[in-house]
């Protein structure tokens, strides 16, 4: 079968116990105001993979591309036993994507797997699925809680095939006080060039669960752009 390429998150993150779904669209629901606190907690818990060894979350996806392919996939996220890395103790986790083209069967899947220092609280290093491997420059830890309109940079990564990335967030509003929020990565070239731009954006009930995601990938030097999304399984 026809294998197809998978451009693929930069973040390794874990999603949390199940919340209360909410709807993002219609009849008989109000925009969450700008200055609205979220609390970030369980964000935090799963992009710092607090959660417990062996647990997963999975998200069924539907999207198209720029050329108009129409897409089926899957997203799965897994918090793996600790381990050690360079003499320390380190949480991972892993996040699992597959892709098929629903006109011809063609599909992809990949594993993106990032270690974490318990003490420290931040990323050590991420196994990217093209067989590179990022070293954090920089990193902000995500605050406890954020509002409505805040926004601020997460990481600052340079990759050992001589790529770097760099990773923002920001919260936007939602509907009937839940909210969305929003990782952008750019990953550029060692001569300058952009390479990547990806959105993924988190959708939070009013108690910060996530219920939902929507994943966007632009490659401006290739003329090309794939979108997905889907709720929690």
């Amino acid at each position: 079968m026809k294998k197809i390429m998978l451009f693929l998150l930069p973040l390794v993150l874990f999603l949390p116990a199940c919340g209360s779904h909410q709807n993002d669209g219609g009849a008989g629901l109000s925009l969450t105001s700008t200055g609205t606190t979220t609390d970030l907690t369980h964000l935090k818990n799963f992009v710092e993979a607090t959660g417990t060894p062996g647990s997963t979350a999975s998200f069924g996806l539907t999207g198209n591309d720029s050329n108009g392919i129409s897409y089926t996939g899957t997203m799965r996220f897994t918090v793996n036993p600790e381990t050690t890395m360079e003499s320390e103790t380190v949480k991972v986790a892993s996040q699992y994507l597959s892709v098929t083209d629903t006109a011809t069967g063609a599909w992809g899947a990949g594993t993106r797997t990032a270690y974490l220092s318990i003490s420290r609280g931040c990323l050590v290093r991420v196994a990217n699925r093209n067989g590179s491997v990022s070293t954090p420059l920089s990193q902000r830890a995500l605050p406890p809680t954020a509002k409505v309109g805040d926004s601020g940079i997460y990481a600052a990564l340079s990759r050992d095939d001589g790529d770097s990335e760099t990773i923002s967030w920001r919260l936007d509003p939602g509907t009937n006080r839940g909210s969305i929020f929003a990782f952008t990565s750019v990953v550029t070239s060692g001569k300058g060039t952009t390479m990547a731009i990806e959105e993924d954006r988190f959708h939070l009930d009013p108690a910060g669960n996530v219920y939902a995601i929507d994943l966007t990938f632009d490659y401006p030097g290739m003329g090309f752009s794939r979108t997905l999304s889907g709720p929690r399984l």
